[in-house]
């Protein structure tokens, strides 16, 4: 699994995940975490004048993207990132640590940056997608306790087409589809925006679910199933990835 801890504190610091919008520290006021610094034990301090390189190197991305966002405080973020590089070694054993480190000009920064924000929100996606299928799970086994049977019916797609092209390679949230049958009776739906389309089929005895997305739109869709039948109802379903 990719170490994407500098996206993810990126994304955060711009409000944009991780979690939810990040809560003001020390750090993000431009103040020392600690009396040390927040600086690594090791006697070299190699690892800490990296992490404000890197810090440095990062800033003309972050204020670009903080003004895309809405504006913010550039000098605390930079902070915020060293101080957390310096306190957290996952850090430094990203990949976009690394390339950030390396890069030449600030070109190269904003493509390391770029490639790190689109993995992270790859693997956003998919564990939206799981989460979205441990629910439609769940929304079958209550339909088969209170009707003793497998809600019946096939959904295609949904939506119909797939989210990459559209506005920040997102499906919009359009309550009409989930509205609908076979999914009003599932009781089913996704209620904000995301990288995958849902599907299901049932024949009253087996229902499984699907959903389907290329979370970084590189032209490689993701496909992950479930199933329950009526001898596995009260179990939890083991969501499975696609070949």
């Amino acid at each position: 699994m990719r170490n994407l801890a500098w996206a993810c504190t990126l994304v955060t610091t711009l409000g944009l995940g991780c979690g939810g919008p990040s809560k003001p520290t020390d750090a993000t006021a431009g103040k020392p975490a600690d009396s040390s610094g927040g600086k690594p034990a090791d006697a070299s301090g190699a690892a800490s004048d990296d992490c404000a390189v890197v810090g440095e190197k990062s800033r003309p991305v972050l204020a670009r993207m903080m003004g895309e966002a809405g504006g913010g405080d550039v000098d605390g973020a930079v902070t915020a990132l060293v101080e957390k590089c310096r306190a957290e070694p996952r850090m430094r054993e990203d990949a976009v640590f690394a390339c950030t480190l390396a890069a030449a000009d600030d070109v190269a920064v904003a493509a390391c940056w770029q490639t790190g924000v689109k993995q992270y929100a790859a693997a956003s996606g998919l564990v939206d997608a799981k989460a979205h299928l441990h629910l439609m799970a769940t929304r079958a086994q209550q339909y088969y306790m209170e009707r003793a049977d497998l809600p019946p019916g096939t959904a295609p797609l949904t939506p119909a087409s797939p989210c990459c092209g559209r506005e920040a390679a997102l499906c919009p949230v359009d309550a009409a589809l989930w509205d609908a049958e076979p999914w009003a009776t599932l009781y089913f739906k996704v209620d904000e925006p995301g990288r995958f389309q849902y599907a299901f089929e049932s024949d009253g005895d087996t229902f499984t679910g699907h959903a389907v997305g290329d979370p970084e739109c590189d032209g490689t869709p993701v496909s992950l199933r479930f199933q329950i039948t009526r001898a596995t109802i009260d179990r939890d379903p083991e969501i499975t990835i696609d070949p």
